[in-house]
């Protein structure tokens, strides 16, 4: 894949992952779009590596399609659109998960990849593209300390799964990509026990690009 020239676009792009992405496009040449929620670190973070950037809600189809919209009248195109946002919430035994949070996990980490993906596929069905999901290795084992987290990423799990089949022989590349635990902002303070352990998020950000 040349990445050279491409308009990138970076869901949840102003922290942890989707930052060390951000940077790793740009150096390869990438015309790079972060997206975010946060104002306050979304502008921070493109004043830092001198990347665009839209504030929009991944849970809102109407706010990421007006940016879907803004940035192909800025650039033209959409090359690759990288569902990055992500929460996440304490490990717990499933008695004890806050449904409150459980549902915000299924909106952003779910609902938020759909509606990110069905929006880069209107645009790219005009001229190909990559969509990329980053999941999590939640999507591949049972994790019964975090099963609140792990059913949000099971859902996008099967998503990118009949994505990727509703997209082959088309000029539109489907990639699901599945981290071990990497030392992520998303923890907000309230890491698991064995996040000494955990891969650097550059070192991850590597790997994908």
């Amino acid at each position: 894949m040349i990445i050279k020239d491409k308009v990138v676009v970076i869901t949840g792009g102003s922290s942890g992952l989707g930052k060390e992405m951000a940077k790793l496009f740009k150096a390869e040449g990438a015309r790079v779009v972060i997206n975010s929620n946060n104002k306050e670190k979304l502008t921070e973070t493109s004043q830092e590596l001198s990347v665009d950037s839209y504030l929009a809600d991944v849970t809102s189809e109407g706010e990421m399609a007006n940016l879907a919209k803004k940035i192909e009248k800025k650039y033209g195109q959409i090359d690759m659109w990288v569902n990055n946002a992500g929460i996440w919430t304490a490990h717990a035994p499933i008695e004890e998960l806050d449904i409150a949070r459980v549902k915000a996990m299924l909106e952003v980490n779910t609902l938020g990849t759909i509606i990110g993906s069905k929006i880069a596929l209107h645009q790219m069905k005009k001229r190909g593209g990559t969509i990329m999901n980053v999941i999590s290795t939640s999507a591949l084992a049972p994790r019964p300390s975090s099963a609140g987290y792990s059913a949000s990423k099971w859902g996008a799990r099967g998503f990118t799964e009949a994505l990727n089949a509703a997209c082959a022989g088309t000029s539109i590349a489907v990639i699901g990509v599945y981290p071990a635990g990497f030392k992520s902002e998303i923890f907000e303070g309230k890491p698991p026990a064995n996040f000494g352990m955990f891969l650097a998020t550059e070192d991850v950000a590597k790997k994908i690009i």
